[in-house]
């Protein structure tokens, strides 16, 4: 009887030693898992962070340069200095749209500070200059050339990435203010989730103009 009972015993122990790594052998990819996610989510906040500042760094920048002919160049220099020279448009990890534009306080075309919808794809005159990544590889302040007018006005030239909503016309839009959108993406180091994030963030600040010395 004795024996018997021994047997049992021994039969119980190692049937819950065979469960137990079961179990442990079906927690562990899981586990795994769970910890690939956080990692994922914890560097794709980073990457948000970092586009919001960006955007906020650029906003500041071409707002307080208000109608100086390189106003646009520093803005997209500031965000270059986040990004470092990004791939051209479409390109994973890249920056496919980054949009300089007026928004205009009660103006239902930019609530809330939003860019335009007409300038998602392409620049807008008099509203909004939209580049694509390729405009940080080769940024330059030549980039930005200037012409004149009949009259001898300065003027932003045709060919020009500012032309449409040029800055040397800005004085103009004095009351309105400068906004900056960056649409970006995020590849995922696991891709359990999601291959990629994409990330859209603006900031607006105020048009700066200093006085006129011919005021």
């Amino acid at each position: 009887m004795r024996s018997y009972l021994s047997y049992l015993t021994k039969r119980r122990d190692s049937d819950g030693r065979g469960a137990a790594i079961v179990e442990f052998a079906i927690a562990i990819p899981l586990f795994v898992a769970l910890l690939l996610l956080v990692f994922d989510a914890g560097l794709g906040y980073s990457a948000s962070r970092s586009s919001s500042s960006a955007a906020r760094s650029a906003a500041r920048v071409g707002a307080l340069a208000g109608d100086a002919r390189n106003a646009d160049f520093l803005a997209l220099d500031a965000l270059r200095s986040e990004y470092g020279n990004t791939p051209a448009a479409g390109d994973a990890g890249g920056i496919p749209r980054i949009i300089v534009y007026k928004s205009v306080p009660g103006d239902p075309a930019t609530a809330n500070g939003a860019p335009p919808a007409a300038c998602a794809t392409s620049s807008v005159a008099g509203i909004c200059n939209s580049y694509d990544a390729s405009i940080l590889e080769s940024l330059t302040p030549e980039t930005f050339t200037t012409t004149l007018l009949a009259d001898g006005t300065p003027t932003c030239a045709a060919e020009a990435p500012d032309a449409a909503w040029c800055l040397l016309h800005r004085r103009a839009d004095d009351g309105s203010f400068l906004g900056v959108f960056i649409s970006s993406v995020y590849d995922t180091t696991t891709g359990l989730e999601s291959t990629s994030f994409n990330l859209q963030d603006r900031a607006v600040f105020a048009l700066y103009f200093p006085v006129s010395r011919s005021s």
